[in-house]
């Protein structure tokens, strides 16, 4: 068999897995966060840290906040949300602010800025 034949094929049977993989684990993603949607336990975010994120969506900005958590019969936490932000919503986000979170109840790591607050979850 030709060297070049076999390494594409190899090349082509990599990718394949790869492709596999992401959509598997992209489903799995999905999973949690409709988990942390319908079963989350409501808190309160406090904001300690803004910082502008990756993605855009129109002319919303996706925003990383740091935030101190405290949920009912839980320890408090600190963890990370991201959210969309228009140019003036974006200015409503600083430290100090308070935003209601839904924590997943299995993994309490995973927070997500209520939608009801105003900034849709940006991830």
């Amino acid at each position: 068999m030709d060297v070049k034949l076999l390494l594409q094929i190899l090349g082509g049977l990599l990718v394949l897995g790869f492709l596999v993989w992401a959509v598997k684990d992209f489903g799995k993603f999905e999973a949690k966060q409709q988990r942390v949607f319908q079963e989350g336990i409501r808190g309160e975010g406090t904001v300690v840290d803004v910082k502008d994120g990756t993605s855009r969506k129109g002319q919303e900005r996706e925003v990383v906040l740091t935030l101190d958590i405290t949920s009912p019969g839980r320890p408090p936490l600190r963890a990370q949300a991201s959210v969309f932000a228009g140019p003036i919503k974006a200015r409503e986000l600083v430290p100090g602010l308070r935003l209601p979170v839904l924590v997943d109840p299995v993994d309490a790591s995973r927070v997500v800025v209520d939608p009801a607050s105003g900034f849709p979850p940006a991830r």
